[in-house]
């Protein structure tokens, strides 16, 4: 879509840009760069990475996020992927050698595991905590990888 066809769609609103987007904690999908998948039905979704303790693990998780958007993931799927990995994130912060995505081993993911187990969810819960971080966390830690061997 050509920028005059999206200032006829918006109403000579275009839609910003990712740089612009990428400095806030909070994407709101009526504001996400792709003005043709901003749909909404019933509530806007809004991608929260506040939760996200560890820098490195919220860039991963926005770069991780404009992927997903940009391959038609919906918004809505990804604010559920977003709410497992907070609870990932929180869960590290009681660990303080975790300070780089190197320092997620094997061990730690098992240990991880562990608790997501051992705490009073259901476990439908359990499955998702785990599935869902899981999945984003291996993609993020991929990103970060990357961007770390491009910086070098």
């Amino acid at each position: 879509m050509t920028a005059l066809a999206l200032e006829v769609f918006e109403g000579g609103r275009t839609p910003r840009s990712w740089e612009e987007l990428w400095g806030r904690d909070r994407w709101r999908q009526s504001e996400l760069p792709h003005g043709d998948l901003t749909v909404t039905y019933g509530r806007e979704a809004v991608l929260r990475f506040n939760g996200l303790a560890q820098p490195w693990l919220k860039e991963a998780a926005k770069r991780w996020a404009r992927a997903r958007l940009l391959s038609s993931t919906s918004p809505r799927t990804l604010v559920a992927y977003l709410r497992e990995l907070t609870v990932f994130s929180c869960w590290l912060l009681e660990r303080a050698e975790v300070t780089s995505p190197s320092a997620i081993t094997r061990e730690l993911l098992e240990d991880y595991m562990l608790y997501v187990c051992s705490e009073p969810w259901a476990q439908a819960t359990r499955r998702r905590r785990w599935g869902r971080c899981g999945r984003s966390l291996r993609s993020s830690v991929r990103t970060v990888c990357l961007v770390c061997r491009a910086a070098r």
